[in-house]
């Protein structure tokens, strides 16, 4: 009888969070699944979270208001590099009119720093993909 009670007890709490599930003396913490596909060649694609300019000016992408908007996605991506301490010359395309994001030299390290950085939505191996049928 005192063996199911302990059980329910332990299900009981682990379900409330009194103690994790799984937590043993003997479990060894394990590193978080990284974030980020490694690159076989070094080099990223960095999608970030704002619209490009074409989602709020449309078809005028030369008016005052794209360009001006258009250098502050340009600005976005260079916060996010130096908040990853990523050299800004590791930059080789900014996408700012249908994508905003860039691309980007770096070591799987750095990308996963700007996978952290805030306005990062999503940092993927930049590939040269082939069409198979």
């Amino acid at each position: 009888m005192r063996k199911p009670l302990l059980i329910a007890a332990a299900a009981v709490l682990t379900t409330f969070g009194v103690f994790p599930a799984g937590a043993a003396s003997t479990d060894v913490p394990q590193p978080a699944p990284s974030k980020v596909e490694a690159s076989e060649h070094g080099s990223y694609v960095v999608m970030m979270t704002a619209d490009p300019v074409v989602a709020s000016e449309g078809a005028d992408l030369s008016s005052s208001i794209a360009r001006a908007k258009r250098q502050a996605l340009r600005e976005s991506h260079d916060r996010a590099l130096r908040g990853a301490s990523v050299a800004a010359t590791k930059k080789v395309n900014d996408y700012g009119y249908s994508l905003n994001g860039f691309s980007v030299v770096a070591t799987h390290q750095e990308a996963e720093r700007l996978a952290a950085q805030p306005g990062v939505l999503r940092v993927m191996p930049d590939e040269l993909r082939q069409l198979t049928t």
